[in-house]
């Protein structure tokens, strides 16, 4: 086996090992994803908007992309891509995911601010 191969070997393993970590952490969640790459979809339950929980996260020192940065038609769905290669190592990746799991189980997006 050649180096590239041994590379892109360890590669589709560490992905598949991030991809499994994300499953069992947002088993509640619908996600579309493929073991064999670094990044997952999720839809969001109907009380939740993307850049809603985009900024909830972002607070939370979490950044995950609402669908609406990749839409190139209007309006995109209520979802998230969420990078699993992103960061640095799995012990990272699972603090981020159980961030996004528990914001998630919260009652409600309001995200409204006002301005007094």
């Amino acid at each position: 086996m050649s180096i590239l191969q041994e590379i892109a070997s360890a590669i589709r393993v560490e992905n598949t090992g991030r991809q499994e970590l994300a499953a069992s952490i947002l088993s509640d969640a619908t996600i579309a994803a493929n073991l064999a790459t670094p990044h997952l979809w999720m839809s969001l339950p109907n009380r939740w908007r993307a850049v809603a929980l985009v900024l909830q996260l972002e607070h939370r020192g979490v950044l995950i992309l609402a669908s609406s940065s990749f839409s190139v038609t209007s309006p995109a769905l209520e979802a998230v891509r969420i990078s699993l290669g992103a960061a640095p190592d799995r012990g990272v990746l699972e603090t981020a995911l159980r961030s996004i799991r528990s914001v998630l189980s919260l009652p409600h997006s309001d995200t409204r601010r006002a301005l007094v």
